[in-house]
């Protein structure tokens, strides 16, 4: 059985059709032979008529498999659902970790981790490749080295569970978001050991996360991680100083475009000339530039956005004025190019660690504060922007929210700035009196 597993395995993931389109995608070895190993896993399991198995009295999903070891040569496997089935004939067919095997904190963290990293389309496989990466970051900040990533999974109780919890807590200074990370990793992790069949429960299920919440440390308010208008003057009549210098440095003027318009770097470096339309009077913002960690930060340009929405944003007085300036800079130092910010990379635009390289250096020389600890770098722009129309708007975070991209309920919790409050007290003054 186990010659023709690995004859299995090897005739998928050699096939140089397979391979080919994989690569051609621009993704990582490693991605490439994952995913030949979800062929090679489909391709093992067609032998199995799963399609028309019913459940027993019980409510379980049986069918048998070959068997050497057994007597009859036949073992019968059985499980809650049909997906569950497929995993434990799977496992028993490859020699796969399964029930009767001991689990660790740290393994079924690694196998959450590669069904995250195989289950999405190829053409967002970069952007999911990247969430990876973070839960890496985040789990060896938590857990690594601990005596817990080393327990058997099937062993841990909800009070186990509970009590490391409080531990990080203590160790960690976790704020809200850092949290929600924890959360989110110990959740992945559980939820996938109990649809692998090495636990009997997802306990995570069980625990009460707001019991945590008076543990938290407060988060730095939201105008303090945003520029004041002062700073942002400061900054464009910098940038366009540096334009009159060096005309043909693009960096100023992407520099500039986003403390306008408060886009997203990655938003900023794809867009191309044919997304302006100067008639309607729209920007089109439908496309998004990644950093793919994983393949040697090579810079890959998705047909989405951080949001999987797409978006039009009004060419106001504003942008009209600067998008007239770039175009004339276009015909004189790029008239070849269909990016508004063109550079001699592999796809022809200006990169998000440019413009995010520049910033820190221009904020440095003029003395304003940039900071990692609550991320004041070129996403304050956001902050300064969504808040300013919020407040313009009367508290209209609908619309803030589709000219930026972001949920309603993510720009009430974190781009509310001191202004909307003196709009609201300013309300309240209104009010008759009693």
């Amino acid at each position: 059985m186990t010659d023709t597993r690995n004859e299995s395995l090897t005739s998928v993931c050699d096939d140089d059709t397979v391979l080919a389109r994989f690569k051609g995608l621009g993704l990582s070895s490693d991605m490439v032979v994952e995913l030949a190993q979800m062929l090679a896993r489909d391709e093992l399991l067609k032998k199995y008529d799963f399609d028309n198995l019913k459940p027993d009295v019980k409510g379980m999903y049986r069918i048998w498999v070959d068997d050497e070891k057994s007597p009859n040569g036949k073992k019968r496997l059985y499980a809650k659902n049909i997906e569950n089935l497929k995993d434990k004939v799977y496992q028993h067919i490859t020699g796969r970790p399964g029930t009767d095997f001991k689990i660790t904190f740290s393994q079924a963290f690694e196998e959450a981790q590669k069904y995250e990293l195989t289950n999405t389309t190829p053409e967002r496989a970069v952007s999911r490749s990247n969430t990876i990466d973070k839960n890496y970051y985040e789990y060896k900040r938590f857990f690594s080295g601990s005596e817990f990533e080393k327990r058997f999974i099937s062993t841990i109780t909800v009070n186990d569970l509970d009590e490391e919890i409080r531990t990080i807590m203590k160790t960690h200074k976790l704020t809200k978001s850092t949290m929600g990370s924890l959360r989110g990793l110990i959740n992945m992790t559980f939820k996938r050991a109990y649809k692998m069949g090495w636990v009997e429960e997802n306990i995570a299920q069980r625990l009460i996360w707001r019991d945590y919440n008076r543990f938290l440390h407060a988060t730095v308010p939201p105008a303090k991680r945003a520029y004041t208008d002062g700073e942002i003057i400061q900054m464009v009549s910098a940038d366009r100083e540096r334009q009159k210098k060096d005309p043909a440095f693009i960096t100023a003027y992407a520099h500039e475009f986003q403390a306008i318009t408060a886009f997203r770097r990655g938003e900023i470096c794809p867009l191309l000339w044919e997304d302006i339309d100067f008639e309607r009077g729209i920007i089109y913002v439908h496309r998004e530039q990644l950093d793919d960690r994983r393949n040697g930060h090579k810079q890959v340009i998705a047909d989405y956005t951080k949001t999987h929405k797409d978006r039009l944003y009004p060419i106001a007085d504003q942008e009209k004025v600067f998008l007239e300036k770039l175009y004339k800079i276009h015909e004189e130092y790029y008239p070849n190019s269909q990016f508004l910010f063109p550079a001699n990379t592999e796809n022809g635009c200006i990169t998000c660690k440019a413009v995010e390289d520049y910033h820190r250096r221009l904020c440095k020389k003029l003395g304003i504060l940039v900071t990692n600890d609550f991320r004041r770098g070129t996403h304050a722009f956001r902050r300064t922007r969504i808040s300013d129309i919020v407040n313009e708007t009367g508290g209209n975070v609908v619309l803030a929210a589709q000219m930026y991209g972001n949920s309603p309920e993510t720009i009430r919790k974190h781009y509310y700035t001191q202004d909307s409050l003196e709009n609201q007290r300013e309300a309240l003054n209104h009010r008759k009196v009693i």
